[in-house]
């Protein structure tokens, strides 16, 4: 009943913000796959963090009409999330972090559209602002019996690359009200027995307009939230 109340919320909320303050915005799906062991580490009651993650495709969405998907060369993801807020080891050896702070780090570099190798394409923070009363909006399951990691979160997004907007015909769509959704999951996949990674970035722009309520974003960051572990899952 839990997981079918939240994925109603979740399709609200995204339609509320379609029909207001994302009318005219931008949606970004950055994406990867790594086969063998990455650098995702997720430990008990502590920071989750990842480096050189390969992300090799965006695919985007502007004024409705999707572009893409575009090839990124040498993409790659890091990030460090703030410190862990509060633990669930009821599952043990199996836990979960969740992180209801606001902080951490997140950058995605790349060649794309002429950049050069390394280029920054994007830099987030982690979390939107929430009430108390809400749910930490950033979360990590570890279960090392079965070599899975599964972490995802809500992001603020701090700066996207004005070639990368220009080449999308997306300028000036970058405001306050940018946000985000990452997921990275690290599973062992039985048909090759190696460790896979896959990464998904989804970012939504937006030019600037009068602010909704605060608790607009937060149930907005359950809609993204609720998208990004579906796409993980999805066959």
């Amino acid at each position: 009943m839990r997981n079918r109340i939240f994925v109603a919320l979740a399709v609200f909320a995204l339609a509320v913000a379609t029909q207001s303050v994302w009318a005219d915005g931008v949606q970004l799906n950055f994406s990867g796959v790594q086969s063998g062991q990455s650098n995702l580490l997720a430990p008990l009651g502590k920071t989750t963090s990842d480096s050189a993650e390969p992300v090799d495709q965006l695919d985007a969405i502007v004024d409705d009409v999707g572009k893409g998907p575009f090839s990124i060369s040498g993409g790659a993801l890091s990030f460090s999330t703030p410190n862990a807020t509060s633990v669930d080891v009821t599952l043990l050896p199996a836990y979960f972090n969740y992180y209801s702070a606001v902080g951490g780090t997140l950058t995605l570099t790349g060649s794309i559209f002429g950049l050069p190798n390394g280029s920054p394409l994007l830099t987030a923070k982690f979390a939107i602002p929430n009430p108390p009363s809400y749910a930490a909006t950033t979360n990590v399951f570890v279960d090392p019996t079965a070599d899975v990691i599964d972490f995802g979160g809500l992001l603020s997004i701090s700066w996207v690359s004005p070639v990368l907007l220009s080449n999308l015909g997306a300028d000036d769509t970058f405001g306050s009200q940018s946000f985000g959704s990452v997921s990275v999951v690290r599973y062992h996949n039985a048909a090759t027995g190696s460790l896979d990674t896959l990464t998904n970035v989804t970012v939504l722009l937006a030019p600037e307009v009068a602010a909704p309520e605060p608790a607009t974003f937060v149930i907005l960051g359950a809609g993204l939230f609720a998208v990004s572990a579906r796409r993980r899952w999805q066959p």
